[in-house]
């Protein structure tokens, strides 16, 4: 959806597989949005997750830094740096499978319907 100007940004819980979020925004590609996302996720969630995994993304760095000093006072083995990890993104296979879901069942509808609204701009001379 992004190249119509929707870019989407989801976290998945890696364990049960829950959608934490989902969301719309003017971008999916800035720091702090991302973070903002992840630091209301907690809110709701009254409490951050032992591990975060994302990929190395630059949209990523701020909320893997928030997860890591949110994680600085705990005492186990995934505390402090160790409570985040990058990995590519092929290799966090439930949200890629869930994305691929989401455009099967979801959003080639409106994929089909803003492409035959750009072609028509074009032959309309919008």
């Amino acid at each position: 959806m992004k190249p119509f100007g929707f870019p989407i940004h989801g976290a998945i819980d890696g364990y049960s597989r829950r959608v934490l979020w989902l969301k719309v925004a003017r971008t999916n590609n800035n720091p702090i949005v991302i973070a903002n996302h992840y630091v209301q996720c907690v809110k709701e969630l009254l409490g951050c997750p032992r591990l975060l995994r994302t990929d190395p993304g630059t949209e990523n760095g701020t909320m893997a830094a928030t997860q890591c000093y949110l994680r600085a006072n705990d005492d186990d083995k995934l505390s402090r740096e160790k409570a985040h990890r990058f990995g590519s993104s092929t290799s966090n296979q439930r949200i890629e499978y869930w994305w691929s879901r989401l455009k099967r069942s979801r959003t080639s509808w409106w994929i089909n319907l803003f492409k035959d609204l750009k072609r028509q701009r074009g032959v309309l001379g919008w």
